[in-house]
């Protein structure tokens, strides 16, 4: 068995990752474009007593920050999902059960990439042990 992934498995997550990333990345500039469109969600949030308060905005720079972007989209699905309803906009990815897997695992993976992140910014240490628990 090889040490790195085949080509197939990389580019199958590269996939997953852009499909998961614009339609996430899609929805929150539509959420964010106006300011209008981002009071209602706040106030539809506000009304269905959401423990998050809004999305996080996205950011191009550091890649390890989509972490927090997908884990609020993530925790919001349904509520985006009901707002871009209303709005007439409806995302058939919040429907689909594959691509909210997909979402779940991206969360997943930046979590694990920005704890290692954190880990290895640490003091200096061998690097196999930050994957030690």
């Amino acid at each position: 068995m090889p040490l790195h992934p085949t080509p197939r498995k990389s580019l199958c997550t590269v996939t997953v990752a852009h499909h998961v990333m614009s339609t996430t990345v899609s929805c929150i500039n539509f959420v964010n474009s106006r300011g209008f469109n981002r009071r209602q969600l706040k106030e539809l949030l506000n009304d269905l007593d959401s423990e998050q308060g809004d999305l996080v905005y996205h950011c191009e720079v550091q890649w390890l920050s989509h972490g927090n972007m997908l884990m609020r989209f993530y925790k919001l699905r349904d509520e985006v999902k009901q707002f871009m309803e209303r709005k007439g906009k409806c995302i058939r990815e919040l429907n689909d059960s594959k691509w909210l897997c997909d979402l779940a695992f991206m969360v997943d993976i930046t979590k694990c990439l920005s704890g290692l992140k954190v880990k290895l910014q640490g003091p200096p240490s061998f690097s196999a042990s930050c994957f030690q628990t």
